[in-house]
């Protein structure tokens, strides 16, 4: 189960990683607060300031949530 926040960043245009595998992951993924984003370009193409402003907004809210609410203690691990 997944208790942590997830943002997918994917160039639609990737060849190298393809863009549906990046959708498949986005659909998988449990947690509630999850975003995809995808732009134009390639695997190694300049990420637009959009782009760059909606991943800083994203990764803000998750951390000032993060702030306000107590952190569960960890799982146990097996030996």
């Amino acid at each position: 189960s997944c208790r942590v926040p997830a943002l997918f960043l994917h160039a639609e245009g990737d060849t190298l990683v393809l863009p549906r595998h990046s959708r498949e992951l986005f659909e998988r993924y449990a947690h509630a607060e999850k975003r995809l984003e995808v732009f134009e370009g390639d695997h190694n193409s300049i990420r637009p300031k959009a782009f760059q402003d909606q991943a800083l907004s994203f990764l803000q809210r998750c951390f000032n949530d993060a702030m306000k609410e107590p952190t569960p203690p960890p799982s146990p691990v097996a030996p």
